[in-house]
């Protein structure tokens, strides 16, 4: 995973394939409240060959153990009203 600075609250990571390091996608944190203990992300399956492939709740069920255990309770995914599917 690779990581990227967009600002204080919103770190920019790489999704890559386990196997052979591919770049499949991306995953943005638009803001990381821990007060508040919430995250809005966004992801880009950009791979054409890994959409629908599951890769989405992947990353879902990851980030979810790693907010979890910087004590954030709830995660906003931004979704477009595009996606629906390949």
């Amino acid at each position: 995973m690779v990581q990227q600075w967009d600002g204080p609250k919103s770190p920019f990571f790489g999704i890559f394939d386990k196997e052979n390091s591919t770049h499949i996608g991306n995953i943005k944190f638009d803001q990381i409240d821990f007060e508040k203990k919430f995250t809005v992300m966004g992801i880009l399956i950009g791979h054409s060959l890994w959409r629908s492939k599951g890769g989405g709740e992947e990353v879902l069920k990851t980030t979810a153990k790693v907010m979890n255990t910087l004590g954030i309770k709830t995660i906003y995914l931004c979704v477009s009203p595009d996606n629906t599917g390949y």
